[in-house]
C-alpha cells in the first residue's frame, strides 16, 4: 500500500526532527517535504503527492494566520493540520475561518498528534477538548436562533453549508436562484451572520459540535 505523504511547516528543526520521526515510524504516512516557512513551500515546486499538511503559525519569518489562504492556493484540497503552541481561545476560531482540518497545541501528548494525523488521513476534522468546547459554547449562542428558521430556509442553510453555490442550489431545489438569495438573506439575518462564508463556518461549527 503507498504511504500517504505529509509536508511539516515549522521554524524549529528540533519540531520538524520529531514530527518527522512519528511519521516516519507509521507503515502508512511519511514526510515528504518539510519546510522552515511557508515562503520556502510557496516558491518551491512541489513534485511529490502530499496528503496532509502539518503547519506551525506566527513563525520567526513573519509568517501569520492569513497566510493559510496562499497554502490552500498552492495546495488545494489538501487539509492542514495547525500544530502550535497558541492556544485555541487565540487562534482557533480564526483558523476555522480558514478551513483547517485540526488545531492542535504543542503542549499535548504525542499519541494526540498521532490521532490527529490519523483521523485527518481518514477524512474527519480532530480538534482538542479545548476548541471543542469554545465551538460548543458558541453552538449554544446561536442555536436558539438556528431554530427559528422555516423547513426551506433549513434546507438552504445546509446547502449553503456543504458549499453549493446559489446558482446549484436552485436547480437541485427546482427554484430560481432570486428564491435562492431571497432564503439566504432571510438566514442571514435570522442567524445575525453577515456572508456566505458564515453561514459555511456556523454550519461547520454546528457539525463539528455534534
Amino acid at each position: 500500500m503507498k504511504k500517504k505523504g505529509i509536508c511539516i511547516i515549522d521554524d524549529h528543526e528540533i519540531i520538524r526532527t520529531g514530527i518527522k520521526k512519528l511519521i516516519n515510524s507509521s507503515e502508512s504516512y511519511e514526510v515528504v517535504y518539510e519546510f522552515h516557512s511557508n515562503a520556502s513551500l510557496l516558491n518551491q515546486p512541489l513534485t511529490k503527492n502530499i496528503d496532509l499538511i502539518i503547519q506551525d503559525l506566527d513563525m520567526d519569518d513573519g509568517t501569520d494566520i492569513s497566510q493559510l489562504e496562499l497554502i490552500h492556493y498552492k495546495c488545494p484540497n489538501i487539509p492542514i493540520l495547525i500544530y502550535t503552541m497558541h492556544p485555541e481561545s487565540l487562534y482557533g476560531l480564526s483558523c476555522l475561518e480558514y478551513q483547517v482540518a485540526g488545531y492542535l497545541t504543542k503542549d499535548k501528548p504525542v499519541s494526540e498528534l498521532h490521532k490527529a494525523i490519523q483521523a485527518i488521513l481518514s477524512g474527519k476534522r480532530y480538534f482538542s477538548d479545548e476548541l471543542s468546547e469554545i465551538l460548543s459554547h458558541q453552538y449554544l449562542q446561536k442555536n436558539s436562533k438556528k431554530n427559528q428558521l422555516s423547513q426551506r430556509e433549513q434546507e438552504v442553510y445546509v446547502l449553503i453549508g456543504e458549499g453549493i453555490s446559489i446558482g446549484q442550489i436552485a436547480k437541485k431545489l427546482y427554484l430560481n436562484i432570486k428564491t435562492i438569495s431571497t432564503y439566504r438573506r432571510r438566514i442571514l439575518d435570522k442567524l445575525e451572520l453577515s456572508s456566505t462564508n458564515e453561514i459555511i463556518h456556523h454550519y461547520l461549527t454546528k457539525k463539528i459540535t455534534h
